[in-house]
């Protein structure tokens, strides 16, 4: 088989049903790979100390965003690495924040927001050798903050199912499962 060996299937017939695990079309067969959903938490009041402090991302931050955001996410199913363009669109996008999780002069994490009516957490990232210490959840919590302080009362985001560690942070954050987007199989033959 030529061509792509993954593809994403979606279909608005509420009619069809496809099996989580596979299907075939022709002579091919397809293996489900993973779904892509969006997950929504609304904010509620809580002791906001100890948080991280955010740097928003600026030209002098930029090499160093663009470094720990690429490593964050080089493994991590369809997810998308950045370039200085990207960096380009991102400081000229009034509708964008982007930044670094800082603490006492360290630097933790990355994170991106998309405004619409609910903001979306579009990207945030732990450093490697910090993972798996809480930081996950307090850059979350920071970024709620944040979005509280700026008027807004909930925040959505997107996950690959696949990603089974961010999806377990997510859900021991509070996030609950707003929608499934997307579908996407492996070819196996």
């Amino acid at each position: 088989m030529k061509g792509a060996g993954q593809i994403y299937f979606t279909c608005k017939d509420k009619a069809v049903s496809l099996d989580r695990n596979y299907f075939c079309t022709g002579r091919y067969m397809f293996e489900y790979y993973t779904d892509y959903i969006v997950l929504r938490k609304d904010f509620v009041p809580e002791n906001k100390a100890g948080y991280f402090d955010i740097q928003l991302l600026t030209q002098d931050s930029a090499a160093i965003y663009m470094e720990l955001h690429n490593e964050a996410f080089l493994s991590v199913p369809l997810s998308v690495l950045i370039d200085e363009g990207e960096v380009d669109r991102i400081l000229a996008d009034p509708n964008t924040d982007a930044g670094l999780f800082v603490r006492n002069g360290m630097i933790y994490g990355t994170f991106e927001i998309q405004y619409g009516d609910i903001p979306e957490i579009s990207a945030f990232s732990i450093n490697r050798s910090r993972q798996g210490q809480g930081y996950g959840k307090l850059a979350l919590k920071t970024i709620e903050q944040y979005l509280e302080s700026r008027g807004y009362n909930s925040v959505e985001l997107s996950v690959a199912g696949r990603n089974k560690r961010a999806c377990s942070l997510y859900s021991d954050c509070g996030y609950i499962l707003e929608k499934y987007v997307s579908i996407w199989y492996t070819a196996t033959k």
